[in-house]
């Protein structure tokens, strides 16, 4: 086999983005094949650049950080593969419905989440007055943002759930599955396109959603807020049986809660203690 072709079958087995830090490893595993042993470092990095294999692009992690993409000679990596690339990153919200299959638009803006690494005991308790406070103000959105090609990449600092949820995809990048994306949604519709993309996503996902491991995952995740009962009314609204939604009437509480923040003209559901915009249902 000739040495090219042996190349395009290791890049092919190798993940395709690499930090200027993690390329040396790989540049010694092509430095056994025959025909680049003899090659220096810098002399076998300016091949694979002429050649198209290594592709060298600044990042999105830190302020131009170097790295390259890896492209067989053959495909680029997408925006996937590269916002992906950040270390404890997985995909969420609305991208996550996007690659979920729970929405056809193709995003522009991506969204990630870096997971905590420490989780901190649930001390605090409701007051209806503070739930009526905060959820009437703005909420609080990431700051850390990037622009790559026509992308706007987010990174969203998340509460530590011991990766609950998340599922692998192209061997090596991660996102979450449609129960934990949903619930996600559920908690910040701000980073999926607002509650009437919520409701959508949930009519969507009717026919493959788990309806007991949505509720499992919200056990586990221990949520201050009454989070449970918003489930319960998008399942409800968005075409689900009773038999389906039952389980969730058991998370109703005396406390009134909201879709989201600052809403213009609500509405309020009694059955599910929600508050809505009109015309959302």
């Amino acid at each position: 086999m000739k040495k090219i072709d042996l190349l395009k079958q290791l890049l092919s087995s190798e993940k395709k983005i690499f930090l200027s830090k993690d390329i040396y490893p790989l540049l010694e595993k092509i430095k056994h094949i025959r025909g680049f042993k003899s090659m220096s470092f810098s002399i076998l990095m300016e091949f694979l650049e002429k050649q198209n294999f290594l592709v060298k692009e600044y990042f999105l992690h830190n302020d131009n950080t170097q790295g390259y993409v890896c492209t067989n000679g053959i495909s680029q990596a997408d925006i996937f593969d590269i916002a992906g690339s950040r270390y404890r990153s997985y995909f969420s919200f609305y991208t996550a419905l996007y690659l979920n299959g729970l929405t056809l638009q193709i995003p522009k803006n991506i969204y990630l989440t870096v997971e905590r690494l420490k989780t901190y005991p649930n001390t605090n308790t409701l007051i209806q007055e503070n739930i009526n406070k905060v959820f009437s103000g703005k909420p609080r959105v990431t700051t850390d943002t990037r622009k790559f090609n026509d992308y706007k990449v987010h990174y969203i600092d998340g509460q530590a759930h011991e990766n609950l949820g998340l599922v692998t995809f192209r061997d090596e990048l991660k996102k979450t599955n449609i129960e934990r994306t949903l619930i996600d949604c559920t908690v910040r519709p701000f980073y999926c396109g607002g509650v009437t993309q919520v409701l959508e996503a949930y009519s969507n996902a009717k026919d493959i959603l788990d309806i007991q491991k949505l509720y499992t995952y919200l056990q586990k995740m221990n949520f201050t807020y009454p989070y449970g009962q918003l489930i319960g009314f998008y399942l409800q609204h968005s075409g689900y049986s009773m038999a389906d939604y039952s389980v969730f009437e058991k998370t109703i509480t005396d406390f009134k809660f909201y879709t989201s923040y600052n809403i213009f003209k609500k509405a309020f559901d009694p059955k599910w203690q929600i508050y809505y915009p009109q015309g959302l249902i």
